[in-house]
């Protein structure tokens, strides 16, 4: 059985499938990601593949496809910039992850590309994709094909500001929706209202703003500043659909119908039939994405 590899790479945990673009993948999964060192990551990611060729067999592999934070030159195919939730995954080719014997058939691109990517799979038009977790990602397709820009850098909407000389970002920037918005904030946000909310994961800052109102407050705050950077967004690009995901939707950190709300407040109504919709693969869909990528290099050969 011939298959793909496909991989997402997050702050918190690298997402894995085996499969083919357009099904159900065979097999999915996610391991921690190891932050200590670009060593323990390397090395992490060769036993992982190893143990997947293994099992599946190497010579029904027909490609890998990595979604990966960061911007990619598209010159040079090297990580640029600055990657806050993982400082050594910078100046490297993403692909060195993979055994040197299969780096010709691996492909990458950044995480919220590939999101993006696998949401306008079947769909005609503009599709903005936003990936709410660790961090905020975005990528931009149009009719099937991935929108970079000049260089690659296009569409970082996390690092947009939706507060002037606001909270100060990872990224060295003030005033990021990522700053305020993402699940990240959102813990630190929990943690400096009360002490006992530092060891909880996201599941339990969400449980527990049921009975805190400054941080119900926090939290509903956040999701205001979420839905003006998407009107900012839409002002500029004029999607026809806004797809969310990742796992501050996938958790229900955020109300949709909300979003929607205040997104119709802070844009004119010529905007108004931007649909904003749930990602159908949910916190999958960078991986969806990723075998997609690997499938349609392979069939441009």
């Amino acid at each position: 059985m011939k298959y793909y590899l496909g991989f997402d790479i997050g702050g918190s945990f690298i997402k894995y499938a085996v499969g083919n673009p357009g099904e159900l993948p065979i097999m999915q999964d996610k391991i921690p990601t190891p932050t200590d060192s670009i060593e323990g990551f390397i090395h992490t990611f060769h036993q992982l593949i190893g143990r997947l060729l293994k099992e599946y067999g190497s010579k029904d592999l027909q490609g890998i496809g990595i979604a990966t934070p960061g911007t990619i030159d598209r010159k040079s195919g090297l990580l640029k910039g600055v990657n806050p939730n993982l400082p050594w995954w910078v100046d490297i080719d993403p692909r060195i992850v993979v055994p040197p014997e299969y780096r010709k058939i691996a492909l990458c691109d950044n995480d919220a590309n590939l999101m993006a990517l696998a949401e306008a799979s079947g769909k005609k038009g503009m599709v903005l994709g936003i990936t709410v977790g660790t961090g905020i990602g975005s990528g931009y397709v149009i009719d099937g094909a991935i929108y970079h820009g000049s260089k690659g850098f296009a569409l970082e909407l996390g690092h947009t500001k939706v507060v002037a000389e606001g909270a100060i970002c990872n990224c060295g920037l003030k005033g990021c929706v990522e700053a305020y918005s993402s699940v990240t904030a959102i813990q630190k946000l929990a943690a400096g209202l009360d002490a006992k909310y530092q060891e909880l994961e996201l599941s339990g800052i969400i449980k527990a703003q049921a009975k805190d109102a400054a941080l119900k407050k926090g939290i509903r705050q956040a999701e205001k500043y979420l839905a003006l950077a998407l009107a900012n967004a839409a002002m500029i690009l004029d999607p026809d659909s806004i797809v969310l995901g990742g796992g501050a939707m996938d958790g229900g950190l955020y109300d949709l119908a909300r979003i929607r709300r205040h997104f119709r407040a802070n844009t004119q109504k010529s905007y108004h039939h931007i649909q904003i919709l749930p990602a159908r693969y949910g916190n999958l869909a960078g991986v969806m994405g990723a075998i997609g990528l690997a499938s349609l290099a392979m069939n441009n050969e």
